[in-house]
This record gives structure tokens, C-alpha cells and sequence, in this order.
């Protein structure tokens, strides 16, 4: 991702202009080749955009010399890079001097700071106190103002914005929090929401106590409807005065209950703002949120309703995943977490998937892919043999759409392709994320995942060799899959293609050495996951309608799916249409139930109704990206309840993580937990 800001000495927040780095070069040494100054900037223009691009910190002016200095001194130009080392320690001595003044300046209460109508007024300790101390209700003895402001006046400068210098408050109250006094962190972002709410005031043109009120909610829905941000439909359901009703029901306390790092998160990725013109805040937010999902309710309860989400979420009892909270209110009103398809052995269904995969990343879900059905490398196409080019180019078009496809810059696609360790590509499947190798056979952008049943581990315990199949083949010579069986079932056919004297295209390998392979590349590479196929196909609930061959990036879809086919393509009045038999793709909708704000019977009954009726109002409210996602969630309806806060929650609870009494608490919590949700699905 390109480097747009970079933060100036002064904390002051800038346009990066590469060009600097050209003309600091060629101050610093008017010798140098313009050639050999462009090739360091470029370098040094790189290595920022790697180590920044996926970040969200911005670089600042000394990091940015630092690169320049390493690269200068890697080109193996010591005489230029002596110079600009020279040149950067003339200037810092400028520096030092001028700051000496304004040191001096600060003590005599003469440094100026900078307003936003740009007039210089005189910098006032008390009135950042003043600010400081809003901020600090309830932390007055955890977090003083003096040990906060020790860090800000070293930073204070002539001419500071006075927005930049809430900014350095910031910056200074983070730099406190430790594992003994977290309560910065809640100061922090109390003070990052008072910032919101500036720049909130200004664009809507309200003051600041007006933000929340219902008026001011009611004009920025009907805003942002007419901006096309909001649902279109949304008056549809809603009078003006339930959306009043609804802005006067908002919580604005519950904004400062929030620590940084969730004030910061809503910043930059869930609060609706393009281009951050920041008019949307964290409660609106959330209410919007609400409003939308309570749509399916009978009109008669459809306001409470959205009311009784808007508590459990607010107040983060129940988390909603990033495309439910980003995506409810919006006109693209993709909510699902995950999806898991099948790729056919087939160019049309591989090429199908693959554009499935990009409609499902474009509209910010991740996708688990099982390719066990593709012949391996060296397998024969019509007839031709070593034909095919396996498994792997086809993972490193996956790998480069996953890239392609990055949500409108917010993030890259999150894919995880599953492969049987079986299959005949195994090896380079588990050579797809290491250091060594041909580098063009690498994908270091997806999640590769191993699925494994019960016979090869018994092969492992007892070291004995372990064969590698082509599927094109097994399904060539028997007619029919193997990995389309599960179990005992498996393990029967499994011995008899490795009995079958017509399946000769295969390979030997001791099971031990494989898994020792697996394991060696999951301590180098942390991946791949491993799916153990048997284990899971023998409690599936639907083993009568399909198989579950694979999970997905989060691993917890463990549902039926099936590969789509294609049929035929018909050209008729200069049109034409492709037509596929459907498989079944799974979609995941999810919430998280935050357990160290949900554990007794009082909170199991608050939230747990809210959590399923959600759920299931989403099946309905969603958009779905492709068409087999919509026919199977529409036909399980199924759901994804999890749990989050367990360690806080035991901690909190004063209970050893790995305690007996924390188990037999935890499982009766659990029990509480999922006869709740049994009744209320």
C-alpha cells in the first residue's frame, strides 16, 4: 500500500512528497549522480511502503532519514553517505538551538500555538489541563496530568496546531500505559473521542453538546441517505420520528467507556467517514447498525428491537464481525464473515470459483476453498500425458486475486485453500509459503490448510509408507472419488487404490517424514492449518444431503458443500448466458458473545435472544455476492455463535486459566450458554 501522510517534527501531519528525499540527497552532496539519487529514493520509497503499507502507524520524518542513511551506506557509497549523515547532524544541531529557544519561550509562557483559523494565539497549560481532566473522570489517582505533560512540553514547538497538540496528549498518555496502570488507555481514548467529536461539530456545523441529540442524529440519517452511505430503503421502515425516537434513545457516555485502541479501530476502519471528513461517531454507529438489522421485525417491534441491539452491541456485550458492523446500515449489505466452495476438476468450474472467490473478497468475506478435487501435476488432459500443470498455478491465481481484490484498499482478501495430504501436489503445497524453493511457485498471501483423515495418522504412529494419489486417476480407473469418502469408508478404499495394480500414477512416502515435513513448515511459516476430516465428517448432523471436506480461514464452517458444474452457454438475440449447476456454498454469519460482560443469568437472558434473532434477521438483510451462497444459507439457515473475553473473564473472576476449578466453572457457564441459545434459535 502507497505512502500518502507522513508526520513532521512538529507532529504535524503532511502530504509525502518522495521528492524531499531527492533534494535532501543532492543538498546533503551536490556530486551525486541523479541517476543513483533516484534508485535510493525509490529503495527508500519501497521500504516504507513495505514496512508502513499495512500498518496503521504513520512514518515520521526521522524514520524516513533513517532509511535514507541505511540505504545510502548499503549502496556502498560511503563518500556520499558520510556526507549526508554530516548533513543531517548540521541540521539537528540548528535544531537543537532553536529548541533551546522555545524551551526558554514555554517558561516564560511566550510560545505561540496555532488555531484552526490559523491565528497564533498564546499557549495555555491550563486550558490542556482543562482537557485532560474531561478526560480523567474516574482515573484521577491511576493518571496525574503532570507525568502526561513531562512527555508533551518536550515535544512543544513554535507554531503547533492546536489539533496536533491534543494529538501529542494522546501520543503522551499511550506512551504510559503499562501492565501496572492501564487506566491510560482509557484516558487516551476519551481524549481521541473529544478529538472525533471536534471535527464532528465542525463539518455538521452543531456544537459539540448537540452531537447525540436526537435532532442531530435525525439530520445526519437523512445526510447520509441522500449521500447514497445510508440504506436507501431505510424510510421504508422508519417514520421520522422513530428515527428521532431512535437518536434520543443514544448513549453518549457509553463513548468513554471505550480504550484507545477501540475508539482508534472505529476511526479507521467502522465509522462510515470517506476520505476521514469525520461526521458519523461511534454511537450513531452502532444505532444505524441496529436499525438496520431489526428490518425483518414485525413493524410493531421493529424500533424496540432495534433499541435492545443497540444496547447489547454498545455496550459490547455482543461483537459483531467487521463485514456485519461495517457493511449494516450501507447500501451494499454484504454481513457474512466466510464462505466455503468446491472447485470442480474442470477449467470452467476452477475459473467459476475464482470469480466467486473475487465477488466474495470485493465485498469484504473470506473464503476456505477446497481443491482435493484437481488432478495433480503430470496428469494426463485428454489423453495426453503429463499434461497438467497440478495444483499449484491454480492456488497462485487465488494467491494473486486474494491481492487484487483488497476492499477498496481496507484490507487484501482472506483466503484459505484446503488440500487432502493425499493428493499428489502435497509436497509443493507445503512448499507454497517457504524461504527455498523456485520463487515463482510461491503464494504468500493465502492460508493454506491440510486436511488429514485418521489412516495416515495411524501411519505415522506405526512409520509406515503413506501413498500419494492423482484423484483424475482414482476417479479414471474406479469411477469414483476418493475423497468423497469419510472413516471407515475411506480407509477401505483408500487400501484398495493402493492395491489397485491399474492406479499406477502414484508415490510412496514414509508417513512420518510427511508430517515431519508438515510440522517443519508450520514452524517456519506458521501454516498450514490442519482439518482432520474423519474426526469432523463423523458428528455431522447432515451426512445424509453431502460431506464436509474442508473448513475455512477461521475453521468454524463445518458444513456440507459441493462444486458447482457447468452446463451450457446459450448466445439468443446478440445476448448469452452461462448456465451452471449450483453446488452448495456455505456463508458464515457470525457474533461473539464477550464473556467478561456475560456470565450470569440476568446478562444470558439480555443478550442471548437479541444474538439468535440477529443472526437469523441477517440470513434475510443479506446481500449476497454470489448466487450459491444465497440458495444454501436460505435453505440450512444456519448461524455462528462463538465466544470471546474468556481470559479476562477468569482473571477477572479471580480463576486460574488452566485451574480444575476454572474448567468445571466454565463448562457450567457453557451449559447456561447453549441451552439459551438451543431455545432461542
Amino acid at each position: 500500500m502507497s505512502i500518502e501522510k507522513i508526520r513532521k517534527r512538529t507532529c504535524e501531519v503532511v502530504d509525502f512528497n518522495p521528492k524531499h528525499i531527492f533534494n535532501a540527497i543532492q543538498k546533503a552532496s551536490d556530486a551525486a549522480p541523479e541517476n543513483f539519487v533516484k534508485n535510493i529514493t525509490d529503495a527508500v520509497v519501497g521500504d516504507l511502503e513495505e514496512i508502513f503499507g499495512d500498518i496503521d502507524r504513520i512514518p515520521d520524518v526521522e524514520e524516513i532519514q533513517d532509511l535514507v542513511e541505511r540505504k545510502l551506506v548499503e549502496s556502498g557509497n560511503f563518500e556520499i553517505a558520510k556526507k549526508y549523515i554530516l548533513y543531517r547532524a548540521r541540521h539537528a544541531n540548528k535544531r537543537a538551538e532553536h529548541r533551546l529557544e522555545e524551551l526558554k519561550k514555554l517558561e516564560k509562557n511566550l510560545l505561540k500555538v496555532k488555531k484552526h483559523n490559523g491565528k497564533l494565539v498564546l499557549f495555555s497549560r491550563d486550558k490542556l489541563k482543562n482537557i485532560f481532566n474531561k478526560a480523567n473522570a474516574g482515573f484521577k489517582k491511576e493518571c496525574k496530568f503532570n507525568e502526561a505533560y513531562c512527555i508533551v512540553k518536550n515535544k512543544l514547538v513554535e507554531g503547533i496546531k492546536t489539533e496536533d497538540l491534543l494529538d501529542l496528549l494522546i501520543k503522551a498518555c499511550i506512551d504510559l500505559i503499562s501492565v501496572h496502570n492501564t487506566a491510560w488507555q482509557n484516558v487516551a481514548g476519551r481524549l481521541f473521542m473529544m478529538g472525533l467529536y471536534k471535527k464532528a461539530s465542525k463539518n455538521r456545523k452543531i456544537k459539540i453538546d448537540e452531537i447525540y441529540s436526537a435532532n442531530s442524529f435525525n439530520d445526519l440519517f437523512s445526510l447520509y441517505i441522500k449521500k447514497g452511505l445510508y440504506y436507501k430503503k431505510f424510510y421504508d421502515y422508519y417514520s421520522l420520528c422513530d428515527i428521532k425516537n431512535a437518536g434520543d434513545y443514544i448513549k453518549k457516555e457509553r463513548d468513554f467507556t471505550y480504550t484507545y485502541s477501540t475508539v482508534f479501530t472505529f476511526y479507521k476502519r467502522y465509522l462510515l467517514n470517506p476520505n476521514k471528513d469525520i461526521y458519523e461517531l461511534p454511537q450513531e454507529m452502532y444505532m444505524s447498525a441496529a436499525l438496520f438489522l431489526a428490518i425483518p421485525e414485525k413493524q410493531k417491534d421493529r424500533l424496540g428491537f432495534a433499541k435492545k441491539i443497540y444496547d447489547v452491541i454498545s455496550t459490547q456485550k455482543l461483537s459483531l464481525p467487521t463485514p456485519t458492523l461495517l457493511n449494516a446500515r450501507t447500501n451494499f449489505h454484504q454481513l457474512a464473515s466466510c464462505f466455503k466452495l468446491n472447485v470442480a476438476d474442470d477449467l470452467r468450474s476452477i475459473y467459476h470459483s475464482i470469480e466467486n472467490i473475487a465477488q466474495i473478497s470485493k465485498f469484504g468475506g473470506g473464503v476456505g476453498i477446497y481443491l482435493g478435487h484437481i488432478r495433480s501435476r503430470g496428469s494426463e488432459i485428454r489423453k495426453i500425458k503429463n499434461a497438467s500443470g497440478g495444483v499449484i498455478p491454480w492456488v497462485k491465481v487465488i494467491n494473486d486475486t486474494a491481492c487484487a481484490v483488497n476492499q477498496l484498499g481496507a484490507r487484501q482478501g482472506a483466503v484459505s485453500p484446503t488440500l487432502d495430504i493425499w493428493h499428489k501436489d502435497i509436497n509443493d503445497f507445503l512448499n507454497l509459503q517457504t524461504e527455498t524453493g523456485d520463487i515463482r511457485s510461491k503464494a504468500f498471501d493465502i492460508f493454506p490448510a491440510v486436511s488429514i483423515p485418521d489412516i495416515f495418522m495411524k501411519r505415522v504412529e506405526s512409520n509406515d509408507e503413506w501413498t500419494l494419489f492423482d484423484p483424475y486417476e482414482i476417479f479414471k480407473v474406479t469411477g469414483k472419488r476418493l475423497e468423497d469418502y469419510f472413516c471407515d469408508e475411506f480407509e477401505e478404499f483408500y487400501l484398495e487404490c493402493e492395491n489397485n495394480k491399474k492406479i499406477f500414477f502414484s508415490a510412496k512416502i514414509k508417513a512420518k517424514e510427511l508430517m515431519k515435513k508438515l510440522m517443519k513448515t508450520a514452524v517456519e511459516t506458521g501454516l498450514p492449518y490442519v482439518f482432520f476430516r474423519d474426526t469432523v465428517n463423523a458428528v455431522n448432523p447432515n451426512k445424509h444431503a453431502g460431506k464436509i471436506y474442508s473448513s475455512q480461514l477461521c475453521t468454524e464452517i463445518c458444513q456440507n458443500t459441493s462444486e458447482s458444474h457447468f452446463i451450457e452457454e446459450i448466445s439468443e438475440n446478440n445476448r448469452f448466458s452461462i448456465k451452471y449447476d449450483l453446488g452448495t456454498t456455505v456463508v458464515c454469519n457470525l457474533a461473539s458473545i464477550n464473556m467478561a460482560k456475560v456470565y450470569n443469568d440476568e446478562h444470558i437472558k439480555e443478550v442471548f435472544p437479541v444474538a439468535m434473532r440477529l443472526l437469523d434477521n441477517i440470513i434475510d438483510l443479506n446481500f449476497y455476492p454470489i448466487k450459491e451462497a444465497e440458495v444454501t444459507a436460505k435453505k440450512y439457515r444456519s448461524v455462528g455463535l462463538g465466544f470471546m473475553g474468556l481470559a479476562e473473564y477468569l482473571a477477572c473472576a479471580g480463576l486460574g486459566y488452566e485451574s480444575l476449578e476454572a474448567r468445571r466453572h466454565i463448562d457450567e457457564l457453557f451449559e447456561k450458554y447453549a441451552l439459551c441459545a438451543l431455545k432461542e434459535s
